[in-house]
């Protein structure tokens, strides 16, 4: 009996080393697989995409890239792999910082975006966004914002939508607005498509609702601040069951 129990024990110790070698490494391929997108990405060469990427997925990722740096030729990127998800899916976060100079304006960039993707044989396959976010600042001087909006919301609920300027301007006023953007590429940072109101120091405060059926819901906002203009895109994921909240 002594002998099967240490038998038995020994088998799963190896298992669970196993396990635990396997976790390691597919932790240590995504961190490598991190860093190698990171690389292609910051020094332009767009071609090692292909070993990285499946190719049907690559293609498309270095078309919208090469339109993105005709806008922002200066732009660098962090990648970094973040938790598992709850369907047992990776993730990685990308992080967008760019500065641009348009006439006498000049423009400061920064974005977030958050990729479930699934991987085989090194090779991400498929991806899905489940978070973004972006603020484009046209100002004399930084103006540090704060998003305090969801990620998920839960079909046909309300949820609020804050905007937080983190220094308020006391007693003075801004002007703002926020809407509802239909198409991912409508353009409407200086292209005059939002009606901005006069608005509170302290940012845009809105309740909102989701619709009735699930997919994604598009916001953009525009402060005018005596400092200059700020734009704000963010993406809410809208799910009908609430296992959905946690990815």
């Amino acid at each position: 009996m002594h002998h099967l129990i240490k038998l038995t024990l020994n088998v799963w110790i190896v298992f669970i080393l196993s396990c635990l070698e396997s976790s390691y490494a597919q932790e240590i391929n995504l961190k490598k697989l991190s860093q190698e997108i990171e690389n292609s990405l910051n020094s332009n060469d767009f071609s090692k995409l292909n070993n990285l990427i499946d190719k049907e997925i690559a293609l498309d990722i270095e078309r919208k890239l090469l339109l993105f740096r005709k806008e922002f030729s200066n732009a660098k990127w962090t990648v970094n792999p973040t938790k598992e998800l709850k369907n047992k899916r990776k993730s990685i976060e990308l992080l967008i910082t760019a500065k641009k100079k348009l006439g006498n304006q000049d423009y400061s960039l920064k974005a977030n975006q958050t990729l479930a993707i699934d991987i085989k044989n090194g090779k991400i396959i498929n991806s899905e966004v489940i978070s973004e976010s972006s603020i484009l600042s046209a100002t004399k001087k930084p103006i540090e914002i704060t998003l305090q909006v969801p990620d998920v919301a839960l079909t046909g609920s309300w949820y609020d939508i804050d905007i937080i300027i983190n220094k308020p301007l006391e007693n003075s006023i801004i002007a703002g607005g926020l809407m509802h953007l239909k198409d991912q590429k409508q353009v409407i940072f200086l292209q005059g498509g939002m009606q901005l109101k006069p608005m509170g120091s302290g940012g845009i405060f809105k309740t909102v609702k989701a619709p009735l059926d699930p997919g994604n819901q598009r916001w953009a906002a525009i402060i005018a601040h005596p400092e200059g203009l700020i734009s704000i895109t963010k993406l809410v994921k809208v799910v009908s069951n609430q296992n959905d909240f946690s990815f």
